[in-house]
């Protein structure tokens, strides 16, 4: 009791910060006496203690990592904490790469899950791209490995798939040369899932099929999932919808029979996008409804965010924007509240769409530049690349021609390593030819006439 009167005493004195909102009460120090504190021990002192809470925090960060599970419960209680004492785990590697490299990377690899969900992409990837550049050769191979695979996986979720390409092609070398198939098939699922946003299917599908049969060998369920779900994108792309839908209903049976709530709310997503693209609204609508009730039960605030976003733009595009509208403001909300401002791109790109259906062209262009202005920020290069395409449609719709084609100059500038989808960048284009069409025919004349038949069978 003496140390639970110490510390009253000392927050009624209003020398600590009580911090509410976990399963736990919390006390920290303001800055400035932190600060005041810190230069006030003697450097002895100052190295043992920033060891100690390094030490405390990597074991805490490991510890938390269990919540990629998902189950609700544990989701719940250790997906809190990661929030609560993220800025810790934060500047307990910052002290690691100055003094302990592999307490760095044992904590960046056990940090990933609250790196990928609530932290700006600038600052994901210098956390792992200066992890990596001093663990090279001054740790073990195996979890020098393990880190690799990791910043593969951070680089795939920002887009940046030429990255992960090359961190999972080093880390399969060093994976299959220890044995280490947990992690081998883990950068085979990554490699995949980069082919296929660059259309290598052959490629993609022989590297998931590769991870699949890894994954039972070692009886490792959650790999297994991840590897049917990379199989069921390639098969949805090869126009098998069918053959996805079988894919992704077996994930999600295995999902729900393991109680990996979370991951089943994301699946179930991509069944609510397939039933929607084969007209079926009524299970789209259940598909998006269900995954969202899911993600509110595990209480994983940024997959709530994103399932909503995304029925937002389904119903968007089916001209129901009542509804849509109040799922977009939530969306941004959540985003908003858990710190993810940088984040808000897709749903204000998705107002914008809105707007757009509405025809209100100069606020769908003002919604789209102001999505621009932040996924540019923050270097997300696959949506700010979809940005300018989203740009180049509106302008081509408008009959500006010169403006649609600066647009997508600007998308394929953010793509030239990474890749837009083909499909979409000849939709983009096909709408700038008809544009061009309309301008020509306005002139007349027999050459305008031949260049519009031109530009029409194209």
């Amino acid at each position: 009791y003496d140390v639970i009167d110490a510390i009253e005493a000392l927050h009624d004195r209003a020398m600590l910060q009580r911090k509410d909102g976990s399963d736990e009460v919390r006390f920290s120090m303001y800055e400035t006496i932190r600060t005041y504190a810190l230069e006030r021990l003697a450097e002895e002192e100052r190295e043992s203690a920033q060891r100690r809470h390094c030490h405390y925090f990597t074991g805490r960060a490991e510890k938390l990592t269990a919540f990629e599970l998902y189950e609700a419960a544990r989701y719940k209680r250790n997906g809190r904490l990661f929030e609560i004492e993220g800025d810790d785990m934060l500047a307990a590697h910052n002290w690691a790469l100055k003094t302990n490299i592999e307490l760095a990377a044992r904590l960046a690899v056990a940090m990933l899950p609250y790196l990928v969900e609530r932290v700006a992409p600038t600052l994901r990837r210098r956390v792992f791209d200066e992890t990596v550049r001093l663990s090279r050769g001054a740790i073990d191979e195996n979890l020098f490995c393990r880190l690799l695979s990791r910043r593969s996986r951070l680089n795939r979720t920002l887009g940046a798939m030429k990255l992960a390409v090359e961190d999972a092609n080093e880390c399969l070398v060093i994976a299959k040369r220890l044995g280490v198939k947990e992690v081998e098939a883990e950068c085979l699922i990554s490699r995949g899932v980069a082919n296929i946003h660059f259309h290598k299917m052959k490629e993609a599908e022989e590297d998931i099929r590769q991870a699949l049969t890894l994954a039972k060998e070692i009886k490792h369920n959650a790999l297994e999932s991840l590897a049917l779900a990379g199989l069921a994108n390639v098969v949805m792309r090869q126009g098998d919808m069918d053959g996805a839908r079988g894919h992704f209903e077996e994930v999600v049976r295995r999902c729900r029979a393991a109680n990996n709530h979370g991951a089943e709310a994301k699946h179930l997503g991509c069944l609510a996008f397939i039933a929607w693209h084969e007209g079926q609204e009524e299970d789209a609508h259940a598909f998006y409804q269900r995954s969202i009730s899911l993600h509110e039960e595990v209480g994983n605030r940024v997959g709530l965010a994103f399932a909503q976003q995304n029925y937002a733009e389904m119903l968007a595009v089916l001209d129901k924007t009542d509804e849509a509208l109040p799922l977009i403001k939530c969306s941004m909300a959540s985003i908003r509240e858990i710190g993810m401002n940088y984040a808000d791109y897709g749903p204000t790109l998705t107002l914008g769409l809105l707007e757009l259906k509405k025809g209100n062209k100069d606020e769908a262009i003002r919604l789209a530049k102001a999505a621009l202005e932040k996924a540019a920020e923050v270097e997300e290069r696959l949506w700010v690349s979809i940005i300018y395409y989203y740009l180049a449609f509106i302008h081509a719709q408008r009959d500006e021609v010169s403006e649609a084609e600066a647009c997508l100059g600007e998308s394929s500038k953010w793509t030239a390593t990474d890749g837009l989808p083909s499909e979409e960048l000849v939709l983009v284009h096909g709408f700038i030819d008809l544009a061009q069409a309309r301008a020509l025919l306005l002139q007349g004349g027999d050459e305008a006439s031949a260049q519009v038949a031109d530009l029409l069978a194209k």
